[in-house]
């Protein structure tokens, strides 16, 4: 039985090499079955505009914040697009994602798994969007991983794809990642917090030019290749956390901490948190980052943080964590 969270993470040892063999169906998942009901097209209707649909998500989740806050949130209105698509393909950043394999590496290719209708609507419809988007092309590449869905919390299907072909043939980057217990140590004393949630976070990460080939994915409508670094790397948290560090540096655990794509500033007074603010803002816009404000929270006394009750009256893990473990 295959873990979904094992397997976006998976990071085995690199083994002699070898041919894997094809897998016609994917490999089980521990989720909710997927029913095969298709839901009935939707009414067409003309879309808002981006400056609408942007002023609509701005008023929704800002209306009741201190005027000062509100007015600085939409300042950088920019940084929180209504929708992702309207972010576009990111810049090639200094920090990008690079795929270096081991010298006796064999090329990977799998025929694709068996999709469910609702899984192949879906893959249709993403396979629509992700090229609008610039996220994704079509591809000749010798590499090919197949497609499987995991059903998020919210029964949003999520596309993933199976990489673990291409990692074990991967070498390992070993780039640290923070320690929540040491993140956590610099919150004492502080009264206001903000927590940022980036959009989409890996896919804001281009990968380079040289390795794209090596993201190739299949499935019976085609076969494509990334252009933005996807889920199930086994270097991509490590590409992601060297990413933030790299533009948060010289503030990093004195006003704010970085863990992946959940951004966290924290002040004393609330005048002393709108200048942090307006840094970390100020940074996301110069370097193209994009945030989505229905899950940012802002200048509150606490927030929800790597799965911890931040506040200034000290520190609780969620209250549905300690359900899930006590049952």
């Amino acid at each position: 039985m295959v873990n979904v969270t094992d397997l976006l993470h998976y990071d085995p040892p690199c083994p002699d090499a070898e041919l894997i063999p094809l897998e016609p169906d994917p490999p089980s998942i521990s989720m909710a079955p997927i029913s095969t009901f298709v839901p009935p097209p939707s009414v067409e209707s003309t879309p808002p505009s981006r400056a609408d649909a942007d002023a609509e998500e701005l008023a929704r989740y800002t209306t009741d914040l201190e005027p000062a806050v509100r007015d600085l949130i939409r300042e950088y209105h920019d940084v929180f697009p209504s929708s992702f698509s309207y972010a576009g393909i990111p810049p090639m950043r200094d920090v990008k994602h690079s795929i270096q394999l081991v010298p006796d590496y064999r090329v990977h290719h799998q025929a694709p798994y068996r999709l469910s209708i609702p899984e192949a609507t879906e893959l249709q419809r993403q396979l629509e969007e992700l090229p609008r988007q610039g996220f994704i092309k079509p591809s000749n590449s010798p590499w090919g991983a197949p497609v499987l869905f995991a059903r998020k919390a919210d029964e949003i299907l999520r596309l993933c794809i199976d990489y673990r072909g291409l990692n074990r043939y991967t070498v390992k980057n070993s780039y640290p990642m923070p320690r929540s217990d040491e993140l956590f140590d610099r919150l004492a004393g502080n009264r206001f917090f903000t927590k940022i949630d980036l959009c989409s976070g890996y896919h804001q990460i281009r990968v380079a030019a040289a390795d794209q080939p090596k993201t190739a994915f299949r499935s019976r409508f085609g076969h494509y290749e990334f252009t933005v670094m996807p889920f199930g790397f086994t270097n991509a948290p490590a590409t992601f956390q060297r990413a933030m560090n790299d533009i948060f540096r010289d503030i990093l655990e004195q006003y704010v901490l970085v863990y992946l794509d959940d951004i966290l500033v924290y002040s004393r007074t609330l005048e002393e948190h709108l200048r942090h603010l307006r840094d970390v803002l100020d940074r996301l816009r110069r370097h193209d980052f994009y945030a989505k404000l229905s899950k940012c929270r802002f200048a509150q006394h606490k927030v929800n943080f790597l799965g911890h009750y931040v506040s200034d009256q000290g520190l609780h893990m969620d209250d549905a964590k300690i359900t899930t473990i006590a049952e």
